[in-house]
């Protein structure tokens, strides 16, 4: 069942689907956080002023890591064995404040890395851009708008979403693995802000998956059967069927079930609108 979680279209299987996700700065964050879990996992004794450290590169490398926080004090305080009390303690003081603090020096002092000059720069250097990405935001940029007009697509990330926790569910299932749903209330709470101001919103689903299968990757594993088996084989030959794209489009599968889906969406979307519209205009 670990490699249908591994090829998750979602999680690390995305780059099969989706290989320039490997060039997103993102990368240098879940790699800080392979070797933090490493580290946690043999046991070693990581000062917390080298955490703090880290933290405060990642956010410098990409703000998005910020939204992720929990993630890192998540695994610290249940792969460190000291009392509750001083782990929620070092959580805050080494993990939280620095993050907050970095946040607001960059939200007050920070420079627009977009500049006339900024590309030509790059391209005088050797650098090509086969997109510009942040060279081209605008932070005036109308997000809600944007994605009114990318309605369907942004939805179908709940397709998406759901096929990827249930992968994940049968793999806890089979392991007797407990589900922390106060982690899970504590990630989601830090995301909402994120997936509000960037619209990018398959590199976030991305991100939380990937985090998620290098943390199982370390917990115990119960003995394989031929029931588990033939069920790890469905859950990956399903999974091959569909993927998951970083901009406004969440979920997409063979062109004749995908036109059915959105043939079927737009009736009930439809339908809905007129007996919404009929009883406004009733009153």
């Amino acid at each position: 069942m670990m490699i249908a979680i591994l090829l998750l279209p979602s999680a690390f299987g995305m780059l099969l689907k989706d290989p320039t996700i490997a060039a997103k700065k993102d990368i240098f964050f879940m790699l800080l956080y392979l070797v933090y879990f490493m580290s946690l996992k043999a046991k070693m004794i990581i000062p917390d002023f080298i955490i703090a450290f880290f933290i405060i590169i990642c956010i410098l490398n990409h703000e998005a890591s910020f939204f992720y926080l929990p993630f890192v004090a998540f695994t610290y305080f249940i792969k460190n064995k000291a009392p509750a009390i001083s782990k929620l303690k070092k959580i805050f003081i080494f993990q939280i404040l620095p993050a907050i603090i970095t946040m607001g020096i960059l939200y007050k002092f920070g420079m627009d890395i977009r500049t006339n000059d900024s590309v030509t720069f790059l391209k005088a250097h050797g650098l090509q851009l086969g997109q510009l990405g942040i060279y081209e935001y605008d932070p005036n940029f109308d997000v809600l708008n944007f994605y009114k007009k990318h309605i369907y697509g942004y939805q179908t990330y709940s397709i998406s979403l759901l096929i990827s926790l249930i992968t994940f569910g049968i793999y806890y299932k089979f392991n007797e693995l407990k589900i922390n749903f106060r982690f899970i209330i504590v990630q989601t709470l830090f995301l909402i802000p994120l997936f509000y101001i960037a619209y990018d919103w398959g590199r976030w689903i991305n991100i939380v998956f990937s985090l998620l299968t290098i943390y199982i990757a370390g917990e115990k594993t119960l003995a394989s059967s031929t029931k588990k088996d033939i069920i790890a084989l469905i859950v990956i030959a399903f999974n091959f069927l569909w993927s998951m794209m970083v901009l406004h489009q969440g979920f997409a599968t063979f062109p004749a079930l995908d036109s059915f889906i959105k043939k079927l969406y737009y009736f009930i979307f439809y339908k809905i609108q007129k007996i919404f519209l009929a009883v406004k205009s009733n009153h």
